[in-house]
């Protein structure tokens, strides 16, 4: 399949995201702005890339040259659930040179930086320290043009400054960041969730992985700031949805599927529940014929529990019935659900259910265009009670995919 190329003045929307009723509040550039809840512990309202929990905001994509790089892995467990209440900005400020301290079980990579562009930005004149910490980001990185902008942050393009690298300079208000306790050296250290999910969802060994990696983070006064890979090039599936065939063709939606279930699988293995699948979450590598899959945003993940979650589970269009009707869930089959609803849509060009009621007490229609086995596979997704649904092992030894 011929790659695909994304300009940054590209003005398409996904059809599909623009029927969903989010919660989502972002202003991209030649893209519409989106409502926000009131609150930034409702629920997943802004976009990493695009759309993610309180504190995330959406980057857009990213077209210039450069090599992305992984990051190791460092484990990380909280002593909190993930219900716990959002502390606000009790953080120690940490300087450039402690990342590369042992972070729950690994050295930390490196990498920075804060923005006078945001609206409402509220840091206060910089004390010493954090103006260090400031300074060793501004050696580091520069910071190029907004990719997006959210109720709770922004966005920006950059690059490192020793090798050219391409990243992702993500700013958040450091009151809408989870703050919670991981093990440090030989105590514990408090952490914005986001970053402890990030280090604990890349690979042990560096290598190949359908996470978008954190580089370094950093807390400057009132702001967190996450440096991430930023792959190029490549477009959001929502915009690579739109820009080709609609609805896409079965066996490029296949090719996109299996990698998708591989890496939840791979996420969920090291304890990692991202709780917001969906396009805008999701990055297309287009630099070879078959596209990569690369996963952002998880601003609104938690950590994988045998317990069920009471709190939002991601966009509402993607929410699983069984949040409707009881206001609870539990990771593998919301994750499931979500998958199905995603490649449901890439195929008939439309969301499964329109409404949140029909998810619940609506049929399911799926195209007889579509091969049987495809058909079961999206079915086995889509099942209303949670433990009818296929498991994510299921799914990736389905004929299907196989």
């Amino acid at each position: 399949m011929a790659s695909r190329s994304y300009k940054s003045n590209n003005t398409v929307q996904c059809s599909a995201s623009t029927k969903r009723h989010s919660e989502e509040s972002l202003e991209r550039p030649s893209k519409k702005s989106r409502t926000s809840p009131s609150s930034p512990s409702d629920s997943c309202s802004l976009k990493t890339w695009p759309t993610s929990c309180a504190g995330s905001v959406s980057s857009r994509l990213w077209t210039d040259t450069g090599e992305s790089t992984n990051s190791s892995k460092r484990k990380s467990t909280a002593d909190e659930t993930e219900e716990g209440p959002r502390k606000r900005s009790r953080v120690t400020p940490i300087l450039a040179e402690y990342h590369s301290e042992t972070f729950c079980g690994s050295s930390h990579n490196e990498d920075a930086q804060p923005s006078s562009d945001l609206e409402d930005h509220d840091v206060p004149l910089l004390s010493p320290l954090l103006k260090a910490i400031k300074d060793a980001y501004e050696e580091k990185y520069v910071e190029q043009e907004l990719l997006g902008r959210g109720g709770f942050g922004a966005v920006f393009a950059g690059y490192r400054r020793r090798d050219n690298l391409p990243v992702a300079i993500k700013h958040i208000h450091l009151i809408a960041a989870k703050i919670i306790k991981v093990p440090w050296g030989s105590g514990k250290r408090e952490v914005p969730l986001e970053v402890a999910l990030l280090q604990q969802a890349k690979p042990l060994e560096s290598g190949p992985s359908a996470v978008v990696g954190l580089l370094n983070w950093y807390i400057v006064g009132q702001e967190l700031i996450l440096v991430l890979e930023r792959p190029v090039p490549c477009m959001e599936l929502c915009d690579y949805f739109e820009t080709g065939q609609r609805p896409m063709l079965e066996h490029e939606v296949k090719i996109i599927g299996k990698q998708l279930v591989d890496a939840f699988i791979e996420i969920h293995s090291r304890g990692v529940f991202h709780r917001d699948i969906k396009m805008e979450n999701i990055l297309i590598e287009t630099g070879s014929d078959v596209p990569r899959v690369r996963i952002i945003d998880f601003g609104c993940g938690t950590f994988v529990t045998e317990e069920g979650y009471t709190s939002g589970p991601g966009t509402p269009m993607y929410q699983s019935p069984e949040w409707i009707t009881n206001r609870g869930y539990k990771a593998e089959p919301a994750t499931v659900w979500q998958l199905g609803v995603l490649l449901y849509t890439m195929v008939h060009g439309d969301f499964p259910f329109n409404y949140p009621d029909k998810k619940v007490f609506g049929n399911l229609y799926v195209s007889k265009n579509l091969s049987n086995n495809c058909q079961n596979f999206l079915q086995s997704c889509l099942l209303m009670t949670p433990e009818d649904r296929a498991t994510l092992e299921a799914l990736k030894n389905h004929p299907w995919l196989v």
